[in-house]
This record gives structure tokens, C-alpha cells and sequence, in this order.
């Protein structure tokens, strides 16, 4: 029975000085070795460990969402439910049976039943758990099946209510956030519109001017009289001036209304190829006591007699217009039309008459009778291109024509004269609540 263990020992004594030592290199692997196996096995512990303790806290955490609680008193829930516009005639609770259906409540976990979030949550669980027409769960009868130990709650005829509990309530519902768009930043250098869409705009104009003039004749024999007067008046400067006053409605209709001056000066050339010049002298003698007169010529001069005269005429009138305006941002513009009366017409100079002699049309000379004392009514239109300067101030350029409808000559002058003026304003406007 003992043979093998002498077997092995004598195998053991011829061996043993058979045995060779590791060399040194050998024993730091061996080292490392141990150390990540102690390593692994620290680390496994750790994890095992981690592992329990989430595993007993999870439980610990539903087996207090389940436990029982006591349910939340009536006058509690009467603030909430009255901020959730319920309306139930009472609410009864009862000792809570042992065994009863609970189907269509979820469990959730405890909460504080002094909280505002359990009041919330109770409220709106009374509020959804109302029975809808066809559904037969949630009437009191399908709710309890434990006899007259299972909770009561007493509604109006067409609102039943599902069982509550403290444990077994729906969750609030967050309340859905309106998102409105970021509001345009409003530019300071603008007048707010929005705010004030009916205000006055005062304005104040300076510009140049052009003359748009046509001289016709119904009877034939005058045509070479248009020809020279056209060729003898040539227009020098014009321009325009002014103030008015706007009233804007709804932030867009314009009414205006003002005085507008218009000067224009024309330069009269005239050279007449028949010109004679003759110098006399006149003298008296006294001759036997009687005086007595004689006329010498002292010099004839043949020639054109040239003459250069500046004629003037001035406009002063009532503008009445409308008008729409638009803006954008700084700036914008405005179209506008209407009428014009004339106030004062007034004019000074020469020109050529019928008879070919130079005469002045001025009044009250008595010369040459040509232009009417009114212009009478005028159509007038005009774009005007704006930009805010500051929220109550802003400058201008407005391009207009105005047409007088009637000729300016009188009836017993051979031609018919129509006048027509266009240009471009210039202006300040000041805006004023």
C-alpha cells in the first residue's frame, strides 16, 4: 500500500539536485503578475459591492412607493380642486377596503401629502378621471367590489370620478408654454408710428425751378409774331420756396396745405435793324423884337438799336393735396396730387407788341396790356423721398409740376399763353404730436 508514496520519494531524492534556480530577470514579471491579479480581484469586489447596494436601495425606494399612506383630507384638496374649476358636491373617503380593482390608476411613487405638488397632482387626477360618455370603467360600481368598505366618491349625476389614493394619482401635467417671436428691436432714430399714427408735419422748402411755356394763336396772321417773341424771351432763373403743414392719418393718408412762391426771371433781347437816330439842335433868335426858333441837324446815325431788359414774374399760392406715404426703417416716401389757388400774381417788363415796337407790360403803365391779374386754379403732383435725420426730424427732396389750366393772357391779347412750372423742393420736416 505504501509503494507509491516510496516511489515518489525516491524520485523526489534523485531530482533534487536536479532543481535550477530561476534567473533574477524572471522574479519582477512574476511580481507584476501577482499585483494584476490582486488588482482584478479588488476591482471585482468593488464592483460586486457597487451592485448590492443599488439593488437595495431600488428596492428600498419601491417598497416605499408602494407602502400605504393616509389619504389626503378633504379640506386640503377643496383650494386645489376649486383652482382647477372642479366642481363635485362631495368628496367622501372611507376606510380603505382590503381588496378592490383598481384597473385603469398607475402607481406611482410617495410624495408629500402637504406638498404642492401632491395637491396638484390629487387635483388634476380628480379633473381627468371624469367619466366621458361610453365609458363604463370608471363609474362607482366598476370601481369597488369590496361591499360598502370600498372609498366613495360623491359627484354630480354626470361627472364619476375613478378611486384616489395617496399613492395612486396621475402626475401634473406641465403647463405648454405659449413661445412668442423676439420683438423687433425698434430704431431710435425713427418717430414711432405705431404708437402716435395721427400727427402734424411741419414743413419748410427751397429749390430750382424750369418754366414750361407755350404761346399759340387762332388767327394765322400772328404766326410770325410768335416767332419773334419766342426768339426775343429766353428764361434765366426760377425757383421755388415755401412752408405747410401736414396732417398724417392712420400712418399712411396725408392732408396738406401750405403757401408755395414761384419767381421766375426772363432776360428780353431785341435788336431793330431799322433804327435811325437823328440829333437836332434847337435854338432862338431875337430878330426885330420878335423871338423866333430854329431847329439844326447835328448828326443821322443808321443802325440796330439793341436793348437787354430782365422781366420778373412772381406766384404765391395755396397748395391742397393728398397723399399716401410708406416707410421703411429711416426713411420712406410719399406721393401726393391735388389743386392750387392763386393769391397774387405779379410781373414787370418789355416785350415786343403787335406792331413790332418794344413796349412794357407792367400794370398801371398803360402801354401794353398782355397777362391776367390771377392765374386762377392750377393741377400740381409731386414724390417726395424722405429720411430721418432724428425721431422727430427728417429731410427731403420732392420733385413736382404744376400746370395753370387757364392761359395767363387776357382775352383781348392776339395770343393765347399757357404756363406749366416743374422742380425739385428741398426741405426740413418737423414732426409734432
Amino acid at each position: 500500500m505504501n509503494q507509491p508514496d516510496q516511489l515518489d520519494d525516491l524520485f523526489r531524492q534523485r531530482l533534487y539536485h536536479a532543481e535550477t534556480a530561476p534567473p533574477a530577470f524572471v522574479w519582477p514579471g512574476v511580481e507584476a503578475a501577482l499585483r494584476r491579479k490582486r488588482r482584478r480581484f479588488i476591482l471585482w469586489w468593488c464592483f460586486a459591492g457597487l451592485g448590492l447596494i443599488s439593488t437595495a436601495a431600488t428596492a428600498f425606494y419601491l417598497n416605499q412607493g408602494t407602502s400605504p399612506a393616509a389619504a389626503t383630507p378633504a379640506t386640503e384638496l377643496a383650494p386645489v380642486v376649486a383652482q382647477h374649476n372642479i366642481q363635485p358636491t362631495a368628496i367622501a373617503a372611507t376606510e380603505t377596503a382590503s381588496s378592490f380593482e383598481t384597473a385603469n390608476i398607475p402607481i406611482l411613487p410617495k410624495t408629500n401629502k402637504h406638498s404642492s405638488l401632491h395637491k396638484t397632482a390629487v387635483a388634476t387626477a380628480v379633473k381627468e378621471n371624469i367619466a366621458q360618455p361610453g365609458q363604463k370603467n370608471n363609474t362607482p360600481s366598476s370601481i369597488a367590489k369590496a361591499g360598502n368598505k370600498a372609498p366613495a366618491i360623491s359627484m354630480l349625476p354626470e361627472q364619476a370620478p375613478t378611486l384616489l389614493s395617496h399613492n395612486q394619482i396621475i402626475p401634473p401635467r406641465p403647463p405648454v408654454k405659449a413661445y412668442h417671436l423676439p420683438k423687433k428691436k425698434k430704431d431710435k432714430s425713427c418717430y414711432d408710428f405705431e404708437e402716435h399714427p395721427n400727427v402734424w408735419l411741419v414743413d419748410a422748402y427751397l429749390g430750382p425751378s424750369i418754366l414750361n411755356q407755350r404761346v399759340s394763336t387762332a388767327d394765322p396772321e400772328y404766326s410770325s409774331y410768335i416767332s419773334q417773341r419766342q426768339s426775343s424771351e429766353h428764361t434765366a432763373i426760377a425757383f421755388n420756396g415755401g412752408v405747410r403743414a401736414s396732417l398724417l392719418l392712420n400712418r399712411h393718408v396725408l392732408l396738406r396745405s401750405g403757401l408755395h412762391y414761384t419767381q421766375l426771371t426772363q432776360v428780353f433781347e431785341h435788336a431793330d435793324p431799322q433804327y435811325v437816330e437823328i440829333n437836332i439842335k434847337v435854338r432862338q433868335e431875337l430878330i426885330n423884337g420878335v423871338w423866333q426858333t430854329f431847329t439844326d441837324t447835328i448828326s443821322i446815325d443808321y443802325g440796330e438799336n439793341y436793348q437787354k431788359i430782365y422781366n420778373r414774374f412772381g406766384m404765391l399760392d395755396i397748395p391742397l393735396q393728398a397723399g399716401v406715404e410708406w416707410r421703411s426703417g429711416r426713411t420712406g416716401f410719399s406721393v401726393q396730387g391735388g389743386a392750387s389757388l392763386n393769391l397774387l400774381f405779379w410781373k414787370q417788363g418789355n416785350m415786343l407788341a403787335p406792331d413790332g415796337t418794344v413796349q412794357s407790360f407792367s400794370p398801371n403803365t398803360g402801354n401794353l396790356e398782355v397777362f391776367r391779374p390771377q392765374l386762377g386754379a392750377s393741377l400740381m403732383g409731386s414724390v417726395q423721398w424722405f429720411w430721418h435725420v432724428s425721431p422727430r426730424v427728417r429731410v427731403f427732396a420732392e420733385p413736382y409740376y404744376r400746370h395753370v389750366l387757364k392761359s395767363v393772357t387776357v382775352d383781348a391779347y392776339p395770343l393765347q399763353q399757357r404756363m406749366g412750372f416743374g422742380g425739385i423742393q428741398f426741405g426740413l420736416t418737423k414732426i409734432l404730436d
